[in-house]
């Protein structure tokens, strides 16, 4: 196993989690998140991101055992999409932690890259580096870790856990922005209410 730690210059109050998987989940449009086969487990929390990553070699019980311990000394994770880690942890795990949503809203396009450059728009430009290997896409851990190419999911997982760091941060700013948009159930509607 892999472990990797980065300094950060955004600060969060809480614990930010976020995974990577090595297998396709949207099987005809219906998310299976149980059958998530973990590979990265990221967590970023007050100015430290840790992430610890399986390798094909690595033993995955010892594997299970690590996502367990480090969950274990989190108090109130978020993640950005909690179905993903939520019911993708508990399916790797066995064992359930609730989550809080940073997701501001949902909508058709809304994905995590969406908010994070509107968190732009708004700041100007964000205090960490963001450099994704795959371009935000999440898809390419599954053939980086068939190939081998851990420090690129590394990497990549890095850059998630920023993004949802500054739009946790900036969620509210967000939220008054697009207020007119947003109907009362969290949706994101195409025009004004």
């Amino acid at each position: 196993m892999i472990e990797r730690r980065f300094s950060t210059n955004i600060k969060s109050d809480v614990p930010i989690v976020d995974i990577e998987i090595a297998n396709d989940i949207s099987h005809s449009h219906c998310w299976n998140y149980e059958a998530s086969d973990i590979t990265t487990l990221g967590v970023l929390w007050k100015n430290e991101a840790i992430i610890i990553q399986r390798e094909k070699s690595d033993s995955i019980e010892e594997f299970r055992a690590q996502i367990r311990t480090a969950m274990d000394k989190l108090p109130n994770p978020y993640a950005f999409n909690i179905n993903m880690e939520e019911k993708g942890i508990f399916g790797f795990t066995g064992k359930h932690y609730a989550f809080q949503e940073i997701q501001p809203w949902r909508g058709k396009k809304w994905n995590k890259g969406a908010f994070f450059n509107e968190v732009i728009r708004l700041i100007g430009k964000a205090g960490d580096e963001i450099n994704c290997p795959f371009g935000g896409d999440s898809y390419q851990c599954i053939p980086a870790y068939a190939n081998g190419r851990y420090e690129d999911i590394i990497l990549h997982n890095l850059t998630c856990l920023l993004k949802e760091a500054y739009i946790l941060k900036h969620g509210n700013s967000l939220k008054e922005k697009f207020k007119d948009y947003i109907d009362r159930n969290g949706w994101f509607r195409s025009s004004l209410k």
